[in-house]
């Protein structure tokens, strides 16, 4: 009977035009960027009677305990398929141990070849671009994919993901510029293209996002005082059934 209810509620829900927020309750790991901008990781508040394992819950702190200012940890923007995300790479080892702008000014440019420098990719934040001409993506439906899934018992794997955000002025400098100056005059790499130069336009004028017809507002990833972006983060293995 819970479940029947709570479908129809979910249901319902998604058949309303709906909008990414930054109004996200749940245990909150805070975090200042390097301009004094404070950012947060959320955990999302477990669904009543849902059942998650051990490895989840794990998941979720590894997740929210992610220092993205770590001189172990590089961020390099995701340059292959067609979605904008961060990707964390853990440097704690290897050529580049604690060379954060070694590896993002030498290795990022390589895509998924820096994932074998790295000693491990360690997690994706990614943001909501719904645009003509960029794919879906609505950050959210994958926090609710997660928490639905352990609380139906679905059989097949969906990931653990949490709410994140991060200093926009970070993002934009560190690495939506180079994601798009990467992906430039790239026919295969248009629609990742398309999401760099969406979000890199955004941040600097929210209002750009905002065309004709029901592709939301620069609300859908920048955060209601306008100083930081946020998304959903997965972990860096996370293979997820979600739109891209």
């Amino acid at each position: 009977m819970k479940h029947t209810l709570l479908a129809a509620s979910l249901f319902a829900m998604l058949a309303l035009p709906v909008q990414a927020t930054d109004a996200v309750i749940g245990q909150t790991t805070e975090y200042l960027g390097y301009n004094g901008v404070p950012e947060a990781c959320v955990r999302i508040t477990p669904l009543p009677s849902a059942e998650y394992d051990a490895d989840d819950l794990t998941d979720e702190a590894a997740l929210c305990d992610l220092d993205a200012y770590s001189p172990d940890v590089a961020l390099c923007p995701k340059i292959w398929s067609t979605s904008a995300a961060i990707v964390f790479y853990d440097i704690s080892e290897g050529k580049f141990k604690g060379d954060r702008t070694g590896f993002q000014t030498t290795i990022c440019a390589g895509g998924k070849i820096a994932k074998y420098v790295a000693k491990d990719q360690i997690a994706r934040l990614k943001f909501s671009i719904n645009q003509a001409t960029t794919s879906a993506v609505f950050t959210p439906s994958s926090l609710l994919y997660y928490h639905f899934s352990r609380y139906f018992g679905f059989g097949t794997t969906v990931p653990v993901a949490v709410w994140r955000s991060i200093d926009k002025s970070v993002l934009l400098n560190e690495v939506a510029l180079g994601g798009k100056a990467l992906t430039a005059v790239q026919d295969n790499l248009a629609m990742n293209h398309a999401a760099w130069n969406t979000l890199v336009a955004a941040i600097a004028q929210p209002e750009s996002y905002e065309i004709p017809g029901n592709y939301g507002t620069a609300a859908d990833f920048l955060t209601s005082d306008g100083d930081a972006a946020y998304g959903k983060s997965l972990t860096g293995a996370a293979v997820s059934t979600a739109p891209k």
